[in-house]
C-alpha cells in the first residue's frame, strides 16, 4: 500500500514538472497583451497608462523589461539619471507627460529585427506594500523587414558551352523572402539540365548549352517589398587580334609605333611583344626606348640602326591559345 501510494505522488510530482515545462515552452503571452507590428528602422510607442491609487498622484517607478533580458531595458524615477539596458542606449525614453499617451508609455526607436519579442511595462508605486497596488501592461513587438541581399552571383559570368554552374542568391528580411528565379523576364522552368534547389536560393545548370546563355535573374520577396539582382551569362571567347602591327620604315632618331589592338570576351586582354623571339624587355639594346601602352601598342623612341628585325605582339585572355602578329 505504502509502495502504491509512493509512486502515485511520484506520478503526480512528474506530470505537475512536464505540464510546467509545456507551459514555459508554449508560452504565448497573456491574452489582454497589445500586438505591435513594426518596421526596421522605424519607431514605436508601448501605450501604458498610469493607473494611480484611489485616482491620486504618488511617486512611482516606471521600469520596462523584455521577456528573455536579465536586466531591465529602462528605468525611470523622477529626478533621477534613468536607466538603459545594453542594446538601448539612446533609443528608449519615457514619452511626454504632454503627449496622448499614458505616463509610463516607452517610446522605442531604430528599430532592429532582435527586437522582437514580449516587453511588460511595470509601474511600482513607493509608500504602498508591495501587493497593494501595482500595474503592468504586456506587449508583443513584431519587426518585419524588407528583403536585403546577403549572398548574389557576379553581373557577369563568362562560361564555356559544356560547363556547370551554380548561381547563389540568398536574401534576409521579416517575414522570411521567397527567392523567384527569372531568364529573359521568363520564369525559370527546371528542365533536365537545370534545377532549382535550398530553398530557391542555388539556379544550377549541369550542361551550359547555347540556349542557356542570358540574363538571369533572382526576385526575393516577402510582405513589406522585394528586390531583384541580375547576372549575365555569356560564352567566353578567346583573345582576337583587331588591328595586328604592320611593317614601318624609320630614319634612325624618329619614332616608331607598332599597333596590336586585341577585343575578347572576357576583356582581360594581355599582350606581350617579341623581337626576334625574345621578350622586348629583355632586349639589352631598347632598354630604355621602349614601351608598351595600354592600348597594346609598341613604341619605340628614338629609332636606333640595331632594332631593325621582326616584331612579334601576342594577345591572351586565359582562353584558348594566344594569337599572335608580327611586323618589320
Amino acid at each position: 500500500m505504502g509502495m502504491h501510494r509512493g509512486v502515485h505522488q511520484h506520478l503526480a510530482a512528474v506530470s505537475i514538472v512536464a505540464f510546467f515545462i509545456a507551459s514555459v515552452h508554449s508560452w504565448s503571452g497573456p491574452q489582454d497583451a497589445v500586438h505591435i507590428t513594426a518596421i526596421l528602422g522605424e519607431s514605436v510607442v508601448f501605450n501604458c497608462p498610469v493607473d494611480f491609487p484611489a485616482d491620486h498622484a504618488v511617486p512611482y517607478v516606471l521600469q520596462w523589461e523584455k521577456k528573455g533580458e536579465e536586466i531591465p531595458i529602462y528605468i525611470w524615477y523622477d529626478s533621477y539619471p534613468t536607466h538603459s539596458g545594453e542594446g538601448y542606449e539612446g533609443r528608449v525614453s519615457r514619452v511626454s507627460p504632454d503627449s496622448p499617451y499614458g505616463l509610463a508609455s516607452l517610446n522605442l526607436t531604430n528599430i532592429r529585427e532582435t527586437d522582437q519579442g514580449w516587453y511588460e511595462c511595470k509601474v511600482v508605486f513607493l509608500n504602498r506594500s508591495p501587493n497593494s497596488h501595482k500595474n503592468g501592461t504586456w506587449f508583443h513587438l513584431d519587426v518585419h523587414a524588407p528583403p536585403r541581399f546577403s549572398v548574389t552571383p557576379e553581373e557577369v559570368i563568362y562560361v564555356n558551352v559544356g560547363d556547370a554552374i551554380i548561381l547563389n542568391c540568398q536574401a534576409e528580411g521579416t517575414p522570411a523572402p521567397v527567392i523567384q528565379w527569372y531568364k529573359d523576364a521568363s520564369p525559370v522552368q527546371p528542365a533536365g539540365t537545370s534545377g532549382i534547389f535550398n530553398d530557391g536560393t542555388e539556379l544550377r545548370i549541369s550542361n551550359i548549352r547555347h540556349e542557356d546563355i542570358g540574363d538571369y535573374t533572382c526576385i526575393a520577396k516577402n510582405g513589406e517589398g522585394q528586390i531583384s539582382h541580375t547576372a549575365r551569362v555569356i560564352i567566353a571567347g578567346g583573345a582576337v587580334i583587331m588591328v595586328p602591327p604592320t611593317n614601318k620604315t624609320k630614319l634612325e632618331g624618329e619614332k616608331v609605333q607598332f599597333s596590336c589592338e586585341a577585343k575578347a570576351l572576357p576583356g582581360n586582354v594581355t599582350v606581350r611583344w617579341w623581337k626576334e623571339g625574345t621578350p622586348v624587355k629583355q632586349v639589352a639594346s631598347l632598354d630604355t626606348r621602349v614601351t608598351v601602352r595600354r592600348d597594346g601598342s609598341l613604341v619605340i623612341n628614338p629609332v636606333a640602326a640595331e632594332d631593325t628585325g621582326q616584331y612579334t605582339c601576342q594577345v591572351s585572355n586565359g582562353i584558348g591559345d594566344p594569337q599572335s602578329a608580327s611586323a618589320y
